[in-house]
């Protein structure tokens, strides 16, 4: 691996992990930044639901790990990390070693998408590892990536949520999943990159029997909940849930500009 890395010290509640990014990358700038875990209040709220533990919580984009290691230190689920990219795959190995999980955590280098077949990826954004974009066809001059339908990734595993960051892709990975989403009914996280991108997956769950539950994150992560998802909560007390992390965060950052305005007030 050729990049500049880092190890940086991050933290949610009581929750602590050492995670190696890229060293000028967007989100090793976000862990030295805050010293937390990135998208921690959607973290928060993952680890608040009460998920079975014989189902697996399914990472599809897992970049680096940092979600993956987040519940691999906090919940007693397995967690099942598919990450395409050669160089995220290996900084999420190193992050799932150091961290001491591999008994939790099934990392697979390979793409979520609606068939088999070799695919090509690019960094839509310099600098952000986290922008990488899968694209059918493999053009001369780039590696070959395998891909196949997130139904075949996980081996028949039970889902009981998925989260979902493919950069564009959301609705390939969608329809590669439709025997788990038919079957387990799993809670799904989606983030997507247009107003269109977001209509479209919404409205192909809630042809499943989907509902929308909220926006998540700095990320805008559609949070969407059915019937008989494997939780023991209900839709309504999810929806109590992410509001009650929503107050929290912006208390939170309430706090952070009263005191910046203190602090500036007292240099003066």
């Amino acid at each position: 691996m050729s990049h500049n890395l880092a190890a940086t010290k991050v933290s949610s509640g009581n929750i602590e992990a050492t995670l190696i990014h890229i060293e000028n990358d967007h989100i090793g700038r976000v862990f030295r930044e805050t010293g937390e875990f990135y998208e921690n209040d959607l973290l928060n709220i993952w680890s608040s639901i009460p998920f079975r533990d014989d189902y697996a919580f399914i990472d599809v984009g897992a970049n680096l790990g940092n979600h993956s290691v987040y519940l691999g230190l906090s919940a007693s689920h397995p967690i099942i990390s598919i990450e395409p990219h050669e160089v995220n795959f290996l900084l999420l190995e190193e992050n799932i070693k150091i961290n001491k999980i591999e008994n939790r955590v099934i990392a697979k280098n390979a793409c979520a998408w609606d068939k088999e077949e070799m695919i090509s990826l690019r960094i839509a954004s310099e600098g952000n590892m986290g922008t990488v974009t899968a694209h059918a066809g493999v053009p001369l001059d780039q590696s070959k990536v395998p891909a196949n339908k997130l139904d075949s990734l996980i081996e028949g595993a039970h889902a009981a949520a998925i989260k979902i960051d493919v950069e564009g892709n959301e609705s390939r990975v969608l329809a590669g999943a439709q025997e788990t989403i038919s079957r387990d009914h799993p809670l799904i996280f989606i983030e997507t990159h247009s107003p269109q991108d977001k209509r479209e997956a919404i409205s192909t769950l809630a042809k499943k029997g989907y509902s929308l539950i909220d926006f998540l994150g700095v990320s805008d992560t559609a949070f969407l909940a059915h019937p008989e998802s494997p939780i023991e909560i209900s839709e309504l007390d999810l929806k109590s849930l992410t509001q009650s992390m929503r107050e929290r965060r912006i208390e939170k950052s309430l706090h952070y500009i009263y005191e910046e305005i203190r602090q500036l007030s007292a240099g003066r």
